[in-house]
């Protein structure tokens, strides 16, 4: 047959053979199988063989126009279809040779240009099928997928069926599983929007009978005509597109789709056409098989935007219960996605909203021990999963900044409506919102504009004894930890170290939730409170500096006073890293240590080092810098920047600037030092974790896929909770390539899953946190454990990252001279605190900036500016 193979070339659609056939992709042979059957299809056309595709990527990698050979065997057949001459469109649709995998999908594998007119618009339509398919953007789908062999693609030419409605239908509802359910997703217009995902369209759920079970009938806002995308007329854009009958005539069609594939679920694009008497005629433009990880752009989208939607509605309803009037809230990854990864596991999400967010989580008691007055209004809402992506409330967070004495209803109305309508001006300030947009400690001026001159004159009373105990926290609480809690928390992960090995029983489960409350009760309170200390100090001394010097010298000296910090883990790591490479000590040390960190270490699922020791040699190896004479030079510019600023103020600002400093360096090293200590708590569970799902003898990793607080289901009802581990890896896997916005309105859940990535720009923008300026190549790295990215890691290269938390500092280390630019992040960021003592160039919250900047372009990362430009 390989001999046969080279001789098929371009064939007309209805000459196919049986021996032609067996050579191509299930979406051309199903599609001329249900031809042959009577069955409507767009019949019209021809099929490129792999054979011809494989020449045109050779001569396009060779650097040569299309050869005339190939151009003259391509017109050859498009014009024995007349399809210029007769003014017909067409679509051409890559075909994959490897879709039709069980327990995979391909929808949106290959590139399929539609309305396609003309001899060079038809040329330029199968260059474009032929580049865009094999630009690797389904790599690691495949290797998640465990699919191997080589991508061989053909093409399908045909006319474009006549359509002013389209509709995807399954004969099995993907969104439950159910299969006596039917979903039809339908649209006026074209049906690229919606197949892409781009459009939701309406929602119709059916019996296998044609009746109607639900219905959802969106704002539909655009629609595909001829060759153009446009608005939809204003008089479809909430009209239902199928009415009952219509949806009950697709019922009967696909289910005799369905009978031809011998009962196997479909997943059917129908191109509709109605006339002037209601009568539709269908076109099938493809079925494939329904497979258990069936992930329909549009339906996954559906899914997230309706789940979304849903909480948002619950928790407006809760707070409306407890007499708050809500308004319109905003969604923000501010600092969230950097403490999480970008797609947390169900459990490590479960974890930090148990131990931080709702209820008494450690935010509310943490913050109320300072004088804060946070209530039931943090039961629920702060933080959100949405398209499996965590997003953080700004509602709820700026509630959790009302000083006692401040009555909820004011303070939502005046302070926290300001906040969302400046974001909605300028979305930039969703990002550290701690920083950048909350008035922490308001003029009177500034609450006499809110609440008039009575209540503001209380309210400032509220804030001035407020910010007297902070002062009183500021002086005490640094020893209070040192001397006090932090050796209880040694004290309890030497006592529950000893359990970690327990035989699946209610003692491995208690000790488990032990190890969860005193999270929540003990050491992340003192984290709460470290790390407001901590921001309250960096502020004071940042607007003492800006009110007496130039912008970029009063952002110099920030830099340089809070640089040099003592006792900060994170630097300490890299110091000892380079021991390590040095012989001057042993891993074993270096292990007892920093063993419980690990790359994304509040992502539970992540190994840690002491799971695998390499790890520790590489990152030795690559660290391009000596952190123990950065930290030492660190600390020499704070001591110099320290004096310039106290030899221009009067004995008592220099005073209060000295406390103001000196409780900074404290508490921004103390932070990093609690959560280094709670850290230690996190691979205790991790373990705990990983011996249950042993004994159980789950599939690796499936565990992180329950909440926290399910692990009584473990014992008592495991084979329930495995079933609800493998929905939820499955809406997980359908979810992981969708788009959600890092910025969102709770009135624009429509943006999810719509991509807002520039095609091109040759500048960014973000949030400058160092006074470096650098130009070097760009090295991205998505995830730490990449070897191969880690291997082209340079000195003088620029990291570009989505996030960094503090174990990425000897990745950071490993750029030398470089420069650091993340997608996340802002002033008080772990990257940026890391970035500050190496002394390099720094720019984060770099919208897209991992999808935009390739890796070995020249970039300038401007820290000054906030700027990043790519340079060629």
């Amino acid at each position: 047959m390989e001999g046969n193979v080279a001789q098929y070339r371009v064939i007309s659609f209805t000459n196919l053979t049986a021996d032609q056939l067996v050579e191509l992709p299930g979406k051309i042979t199903r599609l001329h199988d249900k031809w042959r059957r009577g069955v409507p299809v767009p019949s019209r056309g021809f099929v490129i063989f792999p054979t011809v595709v494989s020449d045109i990527v050779e001569s396009r990698c060779n650097g040569s126009r299309l050869p005339d050979h190939l151009r003259n065997e391509l017109l050859s057949a498009y014009r024995q279809g007349s399809f210029e001459l007769d003014g017909v469109r067409v679509a051409v649709r890559g075909a994959l040779s490897v879709e039709d995998q069980t327990g995979a999908s391909w929808a949106g594998g290959s590139e399929s240009p539609t309305n396609v007119l003309g001899e060079e618009a038809f040329l330029d339509a199968v260059i474009t099928c032929i580049t865009e398919t094999f630009n690797g953007k389904m790599d690691g789908y495949r290797n998640r997928m465990g699919i191997e062999g080589e991508l061989q693609l053909s093409i399908l030419v045909h006319q474009m069926a006549a359509c002013d409605r389209f509709a995807v239908v399954f004969t099995r509802n993907p969104l439950n599983g159910s299969p006596n359910e039917i979903v039809i997703q339908s649209t006026f217009g074209g049906g690229q929007l919606l197949t892409a995902g781009q459009e939701t369209g309406d929602i119709f759920v059916l019996d296998r009978a044609g009746n109607v079970l639900s219905e959802t009938v969106t704002t539909k806002e655009l629609m595909v005509t001829d060759g153009e995308v446009v608005p939809m007329p204003h008089q479809l854009k909430d009209k239902r597109s199928l009415e009952p009958h219509q949806l009950r005539d697709l019922v009967a069609f696909v289910l005799d789709i369905e009978s031809i594939e011998d009962g196997v679920h479909q997943d059917c694009e129908i191109a509709l056409a109605v006339n002037g008497y209601e009568r539709m005629v269908k076109s099938l433009i493809q079925n494939r098989p329904v497979t258990a990880v069936d992930d329909s752009h549009g339906l996954v989208r559906y899914q997230a935007i309706k789940s979304a939607k849903a909480a948002v509605d619950a928790e407006r309803l809760r707070l409306e219960t407890l007499g708050v009037t809500v308004p319109v809230d905003v969604f923000s990854d501010q600092n969230i996605a950097e403490l999480l990864t970008q797609h947390p596991t169900p459990f490590s999400f479960g974890l930090f909203t148990y131990i931080f967010a709702h209820g008494d989580g450690a935010i509310r008691t943490g913050r109320n021990m300072m004088g804060y007055d946070i209530g039931r209004e943090l039961d629920a809402g702060f933080f959100e999963l949405i398209g499996s992506q965590p997003r953080c409330s700004i509602l709820h967070d700026a509630l959790t900044y009302r000083v006692s004495g401040i009555p909820l209803a004011d303070y939502i109305q005046g302070l926290v409506c300001s906040y969302l309508d400046q974001i909605r001006a300028d979305e930039r300030l969703a990002n550290y919102p701690e920083v950048v947009l909350y008035d922490q400690n308001p003029s009177t001026e500034r609450l006499t504009e809110l609440y008039g001159p009575k209540k503001a004159s209380a309210y400032k009373q509220c804030y001035d004894r407020f910010f007297a105990g902070i002062r009183r926290w500021e002086q005490t609480f640094a020893d209070t930890y040192l001397n006090d809690y932090e050796p209880v928390v040694a004290e309890f992960v030497d006592r529950q170290r000893q359990l970690t090995q327990l035989p699946l029983s209610l003692a491995l489960i208690e000790s488990l939730q032990a190890n969860l409350d005193f999270l929540r009760t003990k050491v992340c309170v003192w984290f709460v409170v470290v790390a407001r200390l901590g921001f309250f100090a960096y502020a004071r001394l940042r607007k003492t500096l800006d009110a007496r010097f130039g912008e970029a010298e009063a952002k110099q000296l920030l830099d340089h006073l809070t640089g040099g910090l003592q006792d900060d883990p994170t630097i300490e790591f890299n110091v000892r890293l380079v021991q390590l490479h040095n012989g001057t000590v042993d891993q074993d040390s270096v292990m007892a240590e920093f063993g419980h960190l690990g790359f994304n270490e509040l992502e539970i699922s992540g190994s840690r080092y002491r799971e695998q020791p390499q790890m520790m040699d590489q990152l030795a190896a690559r660290i391009k810098s000596d952190p123990q004479a950065e930290l030492e030079l660190r600390t020499r510019e704070f001591q110099i920047a320290e004096r310039h600023v106290s030899d221009r103020l009067t004995e008592g600002d220099r005073r209060e600037f000295e406390q103001d400093v000196n409780s900074a360096r404290t508490y921004l090293a103390l932070r990093e030092r609690v959560k280094f200590n709670y850290l230690k708590v996190y691979d205790l569970i991790r373990c705990q974790l990983l011996s249950a799902e042993a004994q159980l003898g789950w599939p690796s990793g499936d565990i992180f896929f329950l909440d926290p607080r399910e692990i009584r289901m473990l014992i008592d009802s495991p084979d329930k909770a495995l079933k609800l581990v493998v929905q939820r890896r499955e809406c997980y896997e359908r979810e992981l390539e969708m788009e959600v916005p890092q910025v969102m309105s709770a009135d624009q859940l429509s943006k999810i899953g719509l991509a807002d990535i520039p095609e091109s720009t040759s500048e960014l923008h973000g949030i400058g946190v160092t006074s470096f300026v650098v130009e070097g190549p760009a090295v991205v790295v998505r995830d730490p454990n990449d070897q191969n990215a880690l291997k082209q890691m340079i000195n003088g290269c620029v990291l570009v990252a989505r996030t960094t938390d503090p174990t990425w500092a000897p990745v950071i280390g490993a750029v030398g001279n470089g420069g650091l630019i993340t997608e996340v992040g802002g002033p008080l960021a772990h990257g940026a605190i890391t970035s500050r003592e190496l002394g390099i160039a720094a720019v984060l919250n770099v919208k897209h900036a991992t999808k935009i900047i390739k890796t070995g372009q020249r970039v300038r990362v401007d820290g000054p500016a906030g700027k990043v430009s790519i340079l060629d």
